[in-house]
């Protein structure tokens, strides 16, 4: 069986270079023992460590004459090391500590020069540790009557699916207070403070929002969330206006005999003033529809998105607005590295639709792939946004292969393969080649991690 799962790996690998509630808990364990400290509190540690590989070309300037900044080779590692304490029944803790700098979560290796002395001066130094997580939550019913918990802290945060809001990379300062009112209904009120500026004036970002859920029955769910974002004096890097923005999420789905389907649309609307000009107003809106079908080992599946954009003729600002972290949102190559036609990089779904194919399995009891197949254009034919852009002669994006494997070594350790390739459209020609014939991009990682 070995033998051909290593066959298996390596057809994937060649083919590869040719992600819930508001708050996100850490993945721990199912079989993690606990130890018992002073006065019975439950304390649990996990961590795990990794090691990945990576190879990029022509995910910034589509042109393979020239090495840049979006053709890069390297190795980087990470290591967690959590503490999760579980005081009495009602109260708990978690402490996350993580590799890497504030805004990355891990180290790129030989990136310090480091202390070696000698012929060879370089190497011979000691990774950096940060604070990833670090919470407080209390639950119970208390003077509500009704089970509430109040949790305040740094946290991995999103708001419903993450359409318009997901930051569960690094995550935020954030206070969420939480009830169900009723059984099945559940309401998180929240508020995240984005960026502070100086204590002393007005020029804070800080987001206000609901977002509430209710089970149907033990299938299907419905939901809403309702945002505003006030950023005094800062709005997309410029010093001096002020956004004003709200977003109206709803969202469903269901599963019903092995068949899913999930709905998600997003509305905003507000302004931003103190321009100088006149007030800009904010009217973007994205959606998304999936439907999937699960026949084990295999579940396939189709999806279509779509978000908005501006072109040359707006005056108001119609991009859908989004805050994205630097993770995957939805294609391994498009968006993830390369900018997006919206001309951001990890912006999420911006001036773009698709239509997608997917199919994944647990080909054996230790082999899991997956292979997904995107059809991207432009809403507009714009790279940019109302801010600054680029009228384009096409809308076409490209078509995108993207395929995934984990192979379990054995408790706790993952072999992992992530590749995708952008057979690149005619958008590009003119977005950032000034009119030549736009280069395809790929991305290829590979890794190891061992998580306990």
């Amino acid at each position: 069986m070995k033998k051909y799962t290593s066959i298996l790996l390596s057809i994937m690998l060649v083919l590869g270079c040719a992600a819930m509630a508001f708050a996100v808990p850490a993945d721990i364990p199912a079989d993690t023992t606990a130890a018992i400290a002073k006065g019975g509190t439950r304390v649990t540690i996990d961590g795990d460590v990794r090691v990945r590989g990576r190879m990029f070309s022509n995910v910034t300037d589509f042109n393979s004459d020239v090495r840049s900044s979006g053709d890069n080779s390297l190795y980087d590692s990470r290591v967690r090391l959590g503490v999760t304490a579980q005081v009495t029944p009602n109260t708990m803790g978690r402490i996350l500590l993580e590799s890497g700098s504030t805004n990355a979560d891990g180290y790129t290796w030989g990136s310090v020069a480091g202390t070696a002395k000698g012929t060879l001066t370089a190497g011979d130094y000691k990774a950096p540790v940060q604070i990833l997580e670090a919470w407080i939550q209390h639950k119970g019913s208390g003077l509500l009557g009704v089970p509430a918990f109040i949790k305040a802290g740094h946290m991995p945060v999103r708001v419903s699916n993450g359409l318009f809001y997901s930051h569960t990379y690094l995550g935020d300062d954030a206070i969420l207070v939480g009830v169900e009112p009723v059984k099945g209904l559940n309401l998180i009120f929240h508020t995240l403070q984005l960026a502070e500026g100086s204590d002393f004036r007005s020029d804070d970002t800080t987001v206000y929002g609901v977002i509430g859920s209710y089970a149907v029955n033990k299938n299907s769910t419905i939901g809403f969330d309702a945002t505003y974002v006030d950023a005094q004096n800062s709005f997309a890097g410029l010093t001096g206006p002020d956004l004003h923005l709200w977003n109206f999420g709803v969202n469903a789905k269901t599963n019903i005999s092995g068949f899913g389907l999930a709905a998600d649309i997003a509305i905003q609307t507000g302004k931003v003033d103190d321009t100088g000009g006149a007030d800009i107003k904010m009217k973007g809106w994205a959606a998304k529809l999936d439907a999937d079908y699960t026949f084990d080992p295999v579940k396939v599946g189709v999806g279509f998105g779509y978000g908005s954009g501006d072109d040359s003729t707006s005056t108001n600002y119609k991009t859908f607005a989004t805050s994205q972290d630097v993770a995957l949102h939805y294609t391994w190559v498009y968006e993830r590295w390369t900018p997006n036609a919206a001309g951001k990089v990890n912006g999420g779904l911006q001036n773009t639709w698709y239509v997608t194919a997917k199919a994944s399995a647990d080909l054996t009891k230790e082999v899991y792939a997956d292979l997904s197949v995107w059809y991207l254009r432009a809403a507009k034919a714009y790279y940019g946004d109302l801010l600054s852009g680029i009228t384009t002669s096409s809308k076409n994006i490209g078509i995108e292969v993207d395929a995934n494997i984990k192979y379990k070594l054995d408790k706790g350790l993952t072999y992992f393969v992530e590749a995708g390739y952008l057979f690149a459209g005619k958008f590009w020609d003119d977005a950032v080649r000034g009119g030549a014939k736009a280069d395809d991009a790929y991305a290829v990682r590979h890794g190891v991690q061992l998580s306990f």
